[in-house]
C-alpha cells in the first residue's frame, strides 16, 4: 500500500482539476452557482472512493486466504487491528489523492502536474526513509562488527582468568565427591570467573542488540518526516510489528533468562545431595526434573486497545497533515480565476 497504492493514486488523479482546465470544462461547472468546497469535495471523494474499493477487496481476499488456508489462526483480538489498519490505510490514500489534487489545481498544465508529482513521489517514498542511515551512527553509535564482538569475549577471557589464577591453589579439583573435603573450594573460586564471564558476555550482548533497535528506532523517527513512512510506521505499530515489537521481544528474553534461571536455582536447593554450585556442570542437583516445572517463554502481546493509545500522537500527527492538504487544496481551488 506505501508504495504501490500512492504511485497508483499519482497516475490516476494527476490531472483531476488540470485537465478540466485545459478542456476549458472547469470555467463551465464553476459558473453556476455550485459553491467550490463541493466542487472540490466531489472530485476527491470520487477518487477517494474508487481506491478505496481497491483497498477494500485486497482486504477481504487476504482473509479469504488466510481462512482457506486454516493454518494460520483467526482470532477475535486479531479483528480490531485489521479495523484499525483498514481505517489508517483510507488516511493514507486519502492523503495521497488530496496531494494529487493540490498539485493538480496549483498548475494549469497536466504534464507539468505529473511530473512534480513524481518528484515527490520519489521524494516522499525513497529519498527521505533512506536518509537517516547517513547520520544513524552519529546520533545512536556504531554497532560493532562481528569481529569486535569476538575481541570483547577475547578480552574479557584475558581479565577475568587473573582472577582466576590467583584462587586456583585454594583447592583441587576431583569431581563433586572427592571435592567434598574443602567445600568444592576450587570450584567456588572458578564458580566467580564462570559466572562473572557469563554475565559480562550477557549484558554486552544485550548492549548490541538494544542498539540495533536504538537505530531502527532512529531511523524510524527521521523517516516519519515522509508522512508515506509515518503511516508504515502507525500500521506496523496497530499491529504490533515494527520496531518496537522487537524491542518488547528483546526484554521478555531478558525477562525469560531471569525467570529460567530462578526455576533452576529453587530446583537445585531442593536437592539435599547438591553441591548447590549452579550452573556449574556436575554440581548441581542430578535428579530428573518435571517438565511442567520449567517455564514456557512468553512473548508480550499488547491488547489492540493499548496498541492504539501507545500510537495515538502518530495517528494525531498522520490526521492532522490529511486535514493541511484538504485545506491547501480548498485554498488553492479558491484561488483559481476562470477568466
Amino acid at each position: 500500500i506505501q508504495v504501490l497504492f500512492s504511485f497508483m493514486i499519482v497516475i490516476l488523479t494527476y490531472n483531476t482539476i488540470s485537465k478540466e482546465k485545459e478542456l476549458g470544462t472547469l470555467r463551465l461547472v464553476l459558473s453556476n452557482s455550485l459553491p467550490r468546497y463541493k466542487v472540490i469535495l466531489g472530485k476527491v471523494l470520487a477518487a477517494f472512493s474508487v481506491i478505496n474499493v481497491t483497498l477494500i477487496i485486497g482486504i477481504l481476499l487476504e482473509l479469504l486466504v488466510v481462512v482457506a488456508i486454516g493454518k494460520i489462526p483467526l482470532e477475535s483480538s486479531v479483528l480490531p487491528r485489521i479495523v484499525f489498519f483498514y481505517f489508517v490505510s483510507s488516511g493514507y490514500i486519502l492523503l495521497w489523492v488530496l496531494l494529487s489534487v493540490f498539485v493538480s489545481c496549483s498548475f494549469p498544465r497536466s504534464t507539468t502536474c505529473l511530473v512534480y508529482l513524481l518528484l515527490i513521489w520519489i521524494t516522499l517514498i525513497l529519498i527521505i526513509p533512506s536518509m537517516g542511515k547517513v547520520f544513524v551512527d552519529k546520533a545512536v553509535g556504531k554497532i560493532p562488527s562481528e569481529a569486535e564482538i569476538e575481541n570483547v569475549g577475547t578480552v574479557l577471557d584475558n581479565e577475568l582468568m587473573e582472577l582466576w589464577r590467583s584462587k586456583k591453589n585454594t583447592g583441587y579439583r576431583g569431581g563433586p565427591e572427592r571435592s567434598k573435603d574443602d567445600g568444592h573450594l576450587w570450584e567456588r573460586n572458578s564458580l566467580l570467573y564462570i559466572n562473572e564471564f557469563e554475565e559480562r558476555i550477557n549484558r554486552f550482548q544485550y548492549s548490541v542488540s538494544k542498539k540495533k533497535i536504538d537505530q531502527l528506532r532512529f531511523l524510524y523517527n527521521f523517516a516519519s518526516i515522509s508522512p508515506a513512512f509515518l503511516y508504515r510506521r502507525i500500521s506496523e505499530a496497530l499491529t504490533n510489528n515494527g520496531v518496537e515489537r522487537e524491542y518488547r521481544f528483546l526484554t521478555s528474553i531478558q525477562r525469560y533468562r531471569k525467570e529460567l534461571m530462578d526455576t533452576f536455582k529453587e530446583l537445585d536447593k531442593r536437592d539435599k545431595d547438591s553441591p548447590h554450585l549452579a550452573f556449574l556442570p556436575r554440581y548441581m542437583s542430578q535428579k530428573p526434573i518435571d517438565p511442567g516445572l520449567i517455564p514456557r517463554f512468553k512473548e508480550i502481546f499488547p491488547s489492540s486497545i493499548d496498541l492504539l493509545v501507545e500510537s495515538k500522537w502518530l495517528i494525531a500527527l498522520f490526521f492532522i497533515e490529511v486535514i493541511a492538504l484538504f485545506l491547501m487544496c480548498h485554498i488553492s481551488f479558491l484561488r483559481y480565476d476562470p477568466t
